[in-house]
């Protein structure tokens, strides 16, 4: 058996190290906080998108009309700002993701694109890139 005072002692060493711990964590932006300094690789997916269409050459403007890609978001510091590089040849569903792990819809409007199309900014204003192309496939 533990003699009491022993006891007491144990409890209040863990007590200690409990209350140490979870200031630890509140200060450095632990607890769930997503916009306290996130740490978390930010990234997309995909990162890159490839159309090739055999219909039409891109002077018609109608290579890859239509195609839909759904683009994930994950880490960083939510809410994400979506900017459209060429807003004539693509179109987002949206220009704002409000959480980690959701997406937006890439759609081609039609046109040949090629480069860096579509830039998510997280809260924290770190960016990362889809790069977005469509070709006729006679241009391959």
């Amino acid at each position: 058996m533990i003699p009491r005072t022993t006891m007491n002692l144990i409890t209040l060493k863990t007590a200690s190290v409990l209350l140490a711990g979870a200031a630890l964590l509140g200060g450095c932006g632990g607890g769930g906080d997503d916009n306290a300094g996130s740490v978390t690789p930010f990234s997309i997916v995909p990162d890159e998108v490839k159309i090739t269409d055999s219909t039409n050459g891109c002077s018609t403007g109608t290579t890859g009309q239509g195609a839909e890609t759904r683009v994930y978001v994950y880490g960083g510091a939510a809410p994400y700002r979506i900017d459209n590089v060429f807003p004539d040849a693509i179109e987002l569903d949206r220009t704002r993701v409000e959480n980690r792990g959701d997406f937006f819809i890439v759609r081609s409007l039609g046109g040949c694109v090629s480069g860096e199309a579509i830039v998510v900014v997280d809260a924290n204003d770190r960016q990362v890139v889809l790069t977005y192309e469509v070709t006729d496939e006679d241009s391959n």
